[in-house]
């Protein structure tokens, strides 16, 4: 049968009755074969050269006589034992007396020109019915104007001299103070960028044999992008080595192998002296910037003690100067030793806006920061106490203790049953005498470690006393 001519024309133009197929999945398709098989390949070359760096590392060190030097455990410089030293006020140059001379009185004929006895005339004569008067004789006042002594004109020399002394001794002591910049970097609403610097003092503590270990403020480096550390006349980047926002304490850490070595034979390790030397009225010298400026000195005296304030699983002792307290004012205090006794402090005291300038004892944290120094966790309890108050002490007839002011949420005293109000006497055996042993054995201890807990709690029916196993966790240094 012929084809007619509608069957032909659909013959010749079947070609455009064909659907044409989209691309677009064909091209996805193998754009996503394409970069899994890039990312397999990413994935093998990583792994092929972490395997043989760690094969050949070693190896390739010693062929090549190359030797990393390992981080050595660091320990809170000791304080001397010497007592309280001043200021020699008596160098050779000078001709001041060590002691004044004796002030021997001249005869009287010699400083008057009068007779040492009174005139006869001025006698009375004894009468047979009176016993004759006892002789009296008149010496005048002793001259007790002084020889001028050479080398000392008057008083000016020697005060001028003590200031000299004084300032001898912190140049010596700045030698283990750096200046520390926080640098916090912004973007403004032109998108400009710009940079914000605090700055803050440092005081030497460790050399590990890897960096050198610096403590300081650790609430100014929370939010620091950068951190910048001044040796001398150069300025080298450092890094948050550890830092413990409850004590307000940081350490920054810069590579040794960064410090020029004429500037690393200048520096010297900072010397804390024993928290016993903290008295009433002892002289201090404040170094770093006491008044806000960089490199300033303040010189004062101690005017309280035995002051504290609690943190959690402890507590932060301070004491007051008669210094004038700067809120932008920041440094360390020494003593005539030159040995620091404390950090001046804004925020660890009683009633913060006091205007008394105030500084932190650091022997009464030397067991926090060397577990600051070598980076290692300390761990946690969660409760805020203090030492057993006397007036409690004769309420309830407890000797002593650490009276729980407060338990933390979520902390492992809450979890085991510590309460408010309890009275905390042994750990671990430990008779507790204040808040102070309580630390020691919380420093010693270690995470996940059970710590038994002898108490005392007071109920409707009387004292009780309870034996708690607390399961210790692993502390959060940045809360």
């Amino acid at each position: 049968m012929a084809e007619g001519p509608k069957e032909k024309k659909e013959q010749e133009y079947q070609f455009i009755n064909e659907k044409i197929v989209s691309k677009r999945k064909s091209r996805w398709k193998k754009r996503l074969m394409s970069l899994g098989f890039t990312v397999i390949l990413a994935v093998i070359f990583g792994l092929t050269a972490q395997l043989t760096f760690l094969l050949a590392g070693e190896p390739l060190k010693r062929l090549l006589g190359i030797e990393e030097p390992g981080r050595q455990e660091v320990n809170f410089p000791q304080p001397t034992p010497t007592g309280l030293a001043r200021p020699s006020l008596t160098p050779t140059p000078t001709g001041l007396p060590v002691s004044p001379k004796p002030l021997t009185p001249k005869p009287t004929e010699e400083l008057t020109g009068m007779p040492s006895a009174p005139p006869e005339c001025l006698t009375p004569k004894p009468t047979p019915e009176q016993p004759a008067p006892t002789e009296i004789s008149f010496v005048p006042p002793e001259n007790l104007t002084p020889e001028p002594t050479k080398g000392a004109e008057n008083t000016a020399d020697s005060y001028i001299m003590l200031y000299e002394k004084i300032t001898e001794l912190a140049e010596e002591a700045m030698k283990s103070l750096v200046t520390i910049e926080a640098v916090e970097v912004g973007v403004d609403w032109f998108q400009e960028t710009y940079e914000t610097r605090t700055g803050m003092t440092g005081l030497i503590l460790a050399n590990d044999g890897v960096d050198l270990l610096i403590l300081t403020e650790g609430e100014k480096l929370a939010l620091a992008d950068l951190i910048e550390v001044r040796l001398g006349d150069s300025s080298v980047p450092g890094r948050v080595f550890s830092s413990d926002a409850n004590y307000g304490l940081a350490v920054v850490a810069v590579a040794l192998e960064s410090i020029p070595a004429e500037v690393l034979e200048e520096i010297e390790i900072g010397k804390v002296a024993p928290e016993s030397q903290i008295r009433l009225g002892s002289p201090v010298i404040a170094l770093g910037a006491p008044n806000g400026y960089d490199g300033s000195i303040e010189f004062g005296m101690v005017t309280s003690v035995g002051s504290s304030v609690p943190v959690t699983d402890g507590q932060v002792s301070y004491f007051t100067t008669n210094l004038t307290d700067y809120k932008q004012g920041y440094g360390f205090l020494i003593n005539l030793n030159g040995e620091v006794i404390g950090m001046l402090t804004h925020t660890h005291k009683i009633n913060v806006n006091d205007g008394v300038s105030s500084a932190v004892s650091l022997d009464a944290l030397r067991g926090v920061i060397v577990k600051l120094l070598n980076a290692s966790g300390m761990a946690y309890f969660g409760i805020q106490g203090e030492d057993l108050p006397e007036a409690l002490q004769q309420a309830s007839g407890i000797k002593h203790g650490v009276y729980v002011h407060s338990v933390e949420n979520a902390s492992p005293a809450l979890a085991a049953g510590i309460k408010t109000g309890d009275v905390l006497i042994q750990a671990d055996g430990n008779e507790l005498f204040g808040i102070r042993d309580f630390t020691k054995v919380l420093l010693a201890a270690k995470e996940r470690e059970v710590l038994k807990i002898k108490l005392l709690r007071t109920t409707g029916e009387g004292v009780r006393e309870l034996t708690i196993d607390v399961m210790l966790t692993k502390k959060n240094m940045e809360q």
